[in-house]
């Protein structure tokens, strides 16, 4: 049987015999048996038929080893030496135990030395030395200290070397609060046992205890030493270290300690503590951790709060301290830290509630009475604060928060003089304040200083403070005040910057007034984007604010940004319907390019200030620009008559204009002849020549309006004149020229959108796409559907390869509405670029469908049609291109290509033909003329071309491949093979001419080197399911079934209806002599589902379903499918197919006779 052997793997887990589990506790022998348990406490196991003889003293017990066994500790000591243990003597004793206390390692040695006296032969003195001890663990036990330490007295009397009775002293003197005590037995255990652990642990705590911290740190640095992980030498040494202010080196036993007990809840609350200043998220996360597991933990919840309100989120702060206020009611410290927060928070109200509270809980405490005196000053409470001031005065005079303090109280009653000169003399003595103080004195001082305008003082104060915390809020506060008195805009609004950044979460009212005075300071400087965003967190929080609400229009307006403006005055003038504000929106609505509106706006201003001289001529002037001339003219009028028949030379001027463009050439005279007489600063002369230009054209006297126009210098010509030179220059190309005049028309007023466009204009001509992009899109943000500033855009950001935004500009209303085939192809170009296949084709159609011959358009749309299957429509495209230019060498090489692909050889040998007809040198095209008469049965042909491909070009792999084609066509196998092998040997990823290389090696019955050959094929195009179908026919030959059919199932993952593949691997099932591999049963589906295929109207598939069901005992069936095979099939076969049925017959009859089949037809 052929098959492979497969590596077995055997997994076992080890028997433990002597091992049993409970509940409660886990039981161990150690070289003896069990024989006893105590399910609360302890267990231990004696040792039977031990030789006492060679068993040592109780001073010679050491600690062997330590494991855990649930939530339980363990212990094996070894009673004796360790040759004696190893030679059957000795004693191992264990002990389970809960978790450890502080006090565990006490009751663990009483265990392990009550075991030592059950089995341990003494003598006299020592045996009673052992019984006393035992006296005194009963003592112990019982609460009776004095009587134990009286047992245990007497028992080191009878054997001062017993280091164990000392221990078990120590701790009886450490329960009763005798710490002296305790560290001299402690002490005394540790000389005669210098390498115990736990009694080093037990004489550091005893010595902390009494306050000798340094001694402490060193008797549990010497447990630690012996023993790494002894925990509670860990949590004691941590208590030293805080006692010694050494907060590095506790921070590291806590540590230490978490890396043992990652729950330890004391030692996550000390961690969290600690870490509260430095790292608030990780000091967060340790004290939920605390309070997760223990929600009665007043202290974690009140250092959590206190971590919150460092981190900026009070209100997570004041849940905590509220919860840590309701669990500990009768502590003060919660209510003093909740006070603190409160008063931050300027929360003065509920801050004294909190802090009254503390001082009724704590009537003697400083920080207490400090704190409640600061909040009455800050709730101007003078009686109440000076009152709990004086008693903080009481309980430290000296302290320096507390003369600030009454400084600030003398503030509060107005006495400035006497606060400046306290502070003062409180500075004075700075040596002796602490840094926090002498920050509040400087504090204090600025402020004073501020109010009495003494500049360059105040801000040395602050300056100072400054230097030491850059994050200050009050000295940040008394700078930015003092820069805007000194006209320092830039540095006042950086620390108003500052200030945002730094006191966001913790104070946002303050915030806000931040956004809303830097805003301002960003007007003053014409920031005005900067401006509007900082108005607009203004306005986030008090949206109805009318002088916020102004300013932020007035930002909007000096960027351009009307339709803003205008919402920004509406809400205004719901609030505050001023004229000052609808004469604003008015000009809003202008820039808007809404004249109506802003006339409205305008005269409904003029009607609420009717002696508003400047309103009437703002109305004249908005009118003249709505191109209503008469009635700017009128409004002038109106404006003369109020003025007792005066008008300025500005208003002569416009109302000399309003007259001309009226067609009242002797009104306009008579203004022009005013401005004539009368010199004004606000007219220049320019301006009155212009006018008189003007005057001169509307009379037709053109050589009079050019005798006075062609004598003014340039830079007295106003801006209309120089536009029309601008241009007239750009007409005759002097472009630089034309430039110049646009742009100093521009410096002059940036928003002059007819010099932008015309500017615009010169540089698209020019290829200057950037200059042309940015004054074009200048002028849509003034007039968005300006169609001549969208094309210049369009084209110039199409230049740039700007595509997607050059698109979205063609695609403007105001340019499809006046559409050109110049834009529609520049649609389509940016379609073909964006690859919107079917927007291009859509845009290619339309233009097509206007300008059947645009060659560029049709080739395109032939490319487009191609890549979406469309070929005989892309054939019509080029078809129709080469009936303008038959002559197209690429036009009919692609065309012959696409007729190659949709099986038109005939027509691509035509086209392959043409095309050599044109390039005669070029291999590729006899190439693909040659495969094209290889379709068409021209095989002497085909191989001429692909021989003079060769000859073109030797480095052609598929032209290799198809002569191999050819040559195995022909029955030239040797030939063909040749040729396979140097298409791979030039292109060794040619999958097909690995696949086709394997088919000659199999019909050539070298198995082998076809399945490599395929193999490579697979290799190289995964997907080639032909490959593994004919690896999979070359095995079966080979006698590798199972590695057939996987072959078989591949081919069909990759083509379900690969009837072959059914119909193969259906007979390999059938007939495998493996047995692993054999299926009669699942051949015959498989052979059914070939026939489906085929329709059953394969005779082979027909034959292999016959087979499958004879192979499954089938024979009705195999004989139905047998005849109907013979039916179909050539007559060749039918001899063979009628012997098949026969026997089919037979064995059905023998069946029906004997139970068995015919024998013949296996």
């Amino acid at each position: 049987m052929r098959g492979r052997q497969t590596l077995r793997r055997d997994f076992f887990c080890p028997s433990v015999s002597n091992t049993t589990t409970t509940p409660a506790l886990t039981m161990t022998t150690v070289r003896g048996r069990l024989i006893g348990q105590c399910r609360e406490r302890f267990l231990v196991a004696r040792v039977v038929g031990c030789d006492l003889g060679r068993m040592g003293t109780p001073a010679a017990v050491h600690g062997m080893d330590s494991g855990k066994a649930g939530s339980i500790s363990a212990q094996t000591f070894h009673f004796g030496n360790m040759q004696n243990l190893n030679e059957g003597g000795g004693m191992l004793v264990t002990i389970y135990s809960p978790p450890r206390t502080r006090l565990a390692p006490v009751a663990a040695w009483i265990i392990v030395f009550s075991a030592m006296l059950a089995v341990l032969g003494c003598g006299d003195q020592k045996q009673q030395a052992d019984q006393l001890v035992r006296a005194a663990m009963t003592h112990t036990k019982a609460d009776r200290q004095v009587d134990a330490v009286q047992s245990l007295g007497r028992a080191i009397a009878l054997d001062p070397s017993l280091a164990e009775a000392f221990y078990l002293r120590g701790a009886c003197f450490t329960k009763m609060q005798q710490p002296q005590k305790a560290m001299e037995d402690l002490s005394a255990a540790t000389r005669l046992k210098p390498n115990w652990d736990e009694a080093w642990c037990a004489l550091g705590i005893a010595q902390i205890t009494s306050h000798e911290a340094a001694l402490g740190v060193a008797s549990l640095s010497k447990a630690l030493q012996l023993n790494s992980q002894l925990q509670p030498a860990l949590e004691a040494r941590a208590r030293g270290y805080r006692e010694l202010h050494r907060t590095e080196d506790e921070f590291r036993d806590i540590e230490e300690l978490l890396k043992l007990n990652a729950t330890h809840s004391e030692a996550l609350l000390r961690r969290g503590t600690l870490l509260s200043g430095s790292n608030s998220a990780q000091a967060i996360e340790d004290l939920s951790n605390v309070i997760r597991r223990d929600r009665s933990n007043s202290l974690a919840w009140m250092q959590r709060g206190l971590c919150y309100h460092r981190s900026g989120d009070s209100d997570r702060a004041m849940a905590d301290l509220n919860i840590a206020c309701r669990l500990r009611a009768n502590d003060f410290h919660p209510w003093l830290e909740r006070g603190r927060i409160l008063r931050i928070l300027k929360r003065s109200d509920d801050a004294i509630s909190d802090l009254s509270k503390a001082a009724e809980l704590a009537p003697n405490d400083f920080a207490t009475r400090l704190e409640l005196g600061r909040s009455y000053l800050e709730s101007a409470n003078l009686a109440a604060a000076v009152a709990n001031l004086l008693e903080a005065e009481r309980l430290s005079p000296r302290d320096g928060d507390l003369r600030i303090a009454f400084a600030q109280a003398e503030l509060v009653q107005g006495n400035k003089a006497a606060a400046l000169e306290r502070l003062q003399s409180l500075l004075a003595d700075e040596q002796s304040l602490v840094s926090s103080q002498a920050t509040a004195i400087r504090i204090s001082l600025a402020e004073l200083l501020l109010e009495s305008n003494n500049i360059d003082e105040a801000m040395s104060h602050v300056e100072q403070v400054l230097e030491l915390t850059p994050t200050h809020t009050d000295a940040l506060q008394i700078r930015v005040a003092l820069l805007v008195k000194s006209n320092r805009r830039e540095e006042a609004i950086e620390d108003y910057t500052q200030l945002i950044s730094s006191s966001a979460a913790l104070q946002p009212d303050a915030v806000t007034q931040y956004f809303l005075e830097r805003g301002r300071l960003h007007l003053e400087g014409h920031a005005w984007s900067a401006a509007a965003e900082d108005l607009s967190k203004y306005l986030a929080v008090y949206p109805d604010d009318v002088d916020t609400l102004t300013l932020r229009a007035q930002a909007f307006l000096a960027q351009h940004d009307a339709g803003h403006a205008i919402t920004d005055l509406t809400l205004a003038i719901l609030h505050k319907p001023t004229a000052e504000l609808y004469a604003l929106r008015g000009d809003a609505f202008e820039q808007f390019h809404e004249p109506t509106a802003a006339l409205a706006d305008l005269q409904k201003a003029i009607s609420l200030e009717s002696d508003d001289q400047a309103l009437h001529q703002k109305l004249a002037e908005r009118l003249f620009q709505d191109r209503q001339f008469a009635k700017s003219a009128m409004t002038l009028d109106l404006l003369a008559a109020l003025n007792a028949g005066k008008l300025s030379a500005t208003q002569h001027l416009l109302r000399g204009r309003a007259h001309l463009a009226d067609g009242n050439l002797g009104g306009a005279d008579e203004d022009a002849c005013a401005l004539a007489a009368e010199a004004s600063d606000s007219v220049t002369q320019a301006d009155v020549i212009l006018l008189q230009a003007m005057i001169a054209l509307g009379r037709h006297d053109d050589l009079e309006a050019l005798r006075l126009v062609k004598n003014m210098p340039e830079e007295t010509l106003p801006p209309d004149a120089l536009l029309m030179y601008g241009q007239t220059l750009a007409r005759q190309n002097h472009t630089d020229e034309a430039i110049r005049i646009f742009s100093n028309l521009l410096n002059s007023d940036p928003f002059n959108t007819a010099a932008l466009l015309a500017r615009a204009t010169v540089s698209n001509n020019t290829s200057d796409w950037q200059a042309a992009t940015a004054d074009a899109s200048a002028v849509l943000r003034v007039i968005p559907d300006d169609p001549r500033a969208l094309q210049i855009k369009s084209n110039s950001l199409f230049q740039n390869e700007r595509f997607s935004e050059a698109l979205e500009t063609l695609d403007h209303p105001a340019l499809l509405s006046r559409d050109t085939n110049d834009s529609r192809w520049m649609r389509i170009q940016c379609c073909t670029e964006l690859k919107l296949t079917f927007r291009e084709l859509e845009e290619l159609n339309a233009l097509l469908g206007i300008e059947p011959t645009h060659h560029a358009a049709r080739m395109l749309r032939a490319g487009l049609l191609e890549t979406m299957g469309r070929f005989d429509d892309a054939i019509a495209d080029l078809s129709v291109v080469l009936q303008q230019n038959p002559a197209t060498l690429a036009v009919i090489t692609r065309r012959g290509l696409l007729n190659q692909r949709l099986g038109n050889a005939l027509a691509a040998d035509v086209d392959f033909t043409k095309a050599i007809e044109l390039s005669p040198h070029d291999g590729e095209l006899y190439y693909r003329r040659g495969i094209a008469r290889h379709q068409l049965g021209k095989s002497d042909d085909a191989l001429h071309d692909l021989e003079k491909t060769i000859e073109l070009n030797s480095h052609l792999a598929d032209a290799w491949y198809v002569i191999g084609n050819l040559e195995a066509g022909r029955g030239q196998l040797e030939v063909a093979m040749a040729a396979y092998a140097k298409a791979v040997e030039i292109k060794p990823g040619h999958a097909a001419a690995w696949y086709n290389r394997g088919n000659l090696l199999f019909n050539q019955s070298k198995l082998h080197q076809a399945v490599d050959c395929w193999t490579i094929a697979i290799t190289l195009q995964p997907d080639l399911f032909r490959a593994y179908n004919n690896r999979a026919a070359a095995y079966d030959r080979m006698g590798q079934d199972t590695e057939a059919v996987a072959d078989y199932e591949k081919t069909l993952e990759l083509n379900p209806n690969f009837m072959r593949a059914w119909d193969n691997l259906a007979w390999l099932l059938a007939t495998s002599a493996n047995v692993k591999v054999r299926d009669p049963q699942r051949a015959v589906k498989l052979a059914t589902q070939a026939c489906e295929l085929s329709e059953f109207k394969d005779w082979a598939c027909l034959n292999t379903l016959a087979g499958c069901c004879a192979e499954n005992q089938e024979f009705d069936a195999a004989v139905k499918w047998a005849k109907q095979t013979r039916a179909i099939a050539p007559e060749a076969n039918h001899q063979e197919l009628d012997q098949l049925v026969a026997a089919y017959e037979a064995s059905l009859t023998a069946i029906r006779v004997t139970g068995k089949p015919h024998e013949g037809v296996r």
